[in-house]
This record gives C-alpha cells, structure tokens and sequence, in this order.
C-alpha cells in the first residue's frame, strides 16, 4: 500500500513501522520482507531492515538490507539466520552483487544469503566440503532456518538456450525480455530486432569468437557470458 508524506510517495515497512521514500530499490526490499512474513513463515520481530555492519563487529562499514535472525535462550542474544541483498529490478545479479553478498555473509555468518532484484532471486550457502559458495534450490523455510544447517544444492539446469531469430521474433520474446529487465522499458521498438540480435551474439555459447588479430589490439579467447558492472569515476 502506497502513502504520501510531505508531498512525497511512501510506503510503510511493516518492520520498521514507518513511512519510507518509495524508490526502485525500496520497492524491491519491502515485497521481500512480505513474502519473507507470507510465504516462508519468518516471525516479523525476528525481521531487522538496512541493519548496520558495525552492529555485529565494530569498525565495518555499510549495511544489510534484511537480516533474519533467531533468538539463542542460552545466550539471550539473536542470531542472523538468513541475509538478503537487495536490488532494484533493473540492476542485473553480476558478480560485483554476489561478492558484496559474500562479504556480508563471512562477517555476519549466517546460514543462508539471498541476493534479488525482485525478478530474480538466488539464495546460497557456504559448503564445508567444498570451501565454497553453492547456490540452493530455494529459499528456506523459517522452521526450516532453525533445525537445519545444510539445505540441497540445485542442480544446474539442463536445457539448452536457444537462440532467437531477431528477424521472426515475435512480441512475446520481446515482452520476456522486457519483464526480465534484459531489454530497457526506455528502448524504442525500432530498435528491438537489433538489440536481440545484440543479446544473442553475447548470450549464444555454440558459436565462439575465433582469435583475431587487431591493428592495434589482440583478440585472444571468446569466454562466453561474465556479467560485470562498472562504477564512476568517483568510485559510485
């Protein structure tokens, strides 16, 4: 439910109890912490929002979006079960995301970390055996959360991506890739087939790039899809 404050679009955060700016990333944040209350069963006093860094060690900076935690009676202190980081629907998962997911993971140690744009939404845990990260099949249940410390690896998926013919596509693939944030809400449709076309070349794993030599360059190895991101000058 959406609410104005000084002229200005809000909505309440149930866990915080009051009124936030709304913006994309917002958004995102706050039908998460619903579906985290609806869907996974989690006690919403057991639901902290933008929960500073240094609240768990002092010294580090930023903050986790949403922090699930559990209350240890032996102790009388909560634990982090689950972290989420949060991103707007437009903000593709890359890996910049996933190692800033990761860096809050190893300092708050929880079991489980999400990372979502709303769209997408990918939940992993480190493995002992592997002394890595794995991705999971899903995001856990609350009860779930507590009584269990290890939750199944998905299997990585067996279908084929098949490559769009940007002269045929009809508006369906167009609408698809729209919803996925893959192709802007801001491109105009004459543009479209070339943007598909575009998407194919880097997304197409049967053709690789041969080797090239460049007047001024060298084009040494096509290794397929890597998403990444780029910050300003000024660091942002």
């Amino acid at each position: 439910m959406a609410f104005r404050k000084n002229g200005k679009d809000c909505l309440l955060c149930v866990s915080r109890r009051k009124l936030i700016i709304v913006t994309p990333e917002e958004k995102v944040r706050q039908q998460f912490v619903l579906d985290l209350v609806e869907k996974f069963r989690v006690p919403l006093d057991m639901i902290e929002v933008e929960v500073p860094l240094s609240h768990y060690e002092k010294g580090l900076k930023g903050r986790v979006d949403i922090v699930v935690s559990v209350e240890n009676r032996s102790d009388n202190m909560f634990h982090p079960l689950l972290i989420v980081e949060c991103k707007e629907s437009n903000v593709a998962l890359t890996d910049i995301v996933f190692e800033q997911a990761r860096r809050y993971d190893m300092a708050l140690e929880p079991k489980v970390t999400v990372v979502t744009n709303g769209i997408e939404t990918v939940a992993f845990q480190w493995d002992d055996k592997l002394e890595d990260y794995v991705e999971i099949e899903y995001v856990p249940l609350y009860e779930d959360l507590i009584t269990k410390d290890y939750f199944h690896p998905k299997e990585a998926s067996k279908v084929e991506w098949e490559r769009p013919n940007h002269l045929k596509a009809n508006k369906k693939i167009y609408n698809e890739l729209l919803e996925s944030a893959i192709i802007g809400e801001d491109s105009t449709q004459e543009l479209y087939p070339f943007l598909l076309n575009m998407i194919g070349l880097f997304y197409d794993v049967k053709d690789k790039i041969p080797s090239l030599n460049l007047k001024n360059a060298s084009f040494d190895e096509d290794c397929l899809v890597r998403f990444t991101t780029f910050g300003n000058a000024s660091g942002g």
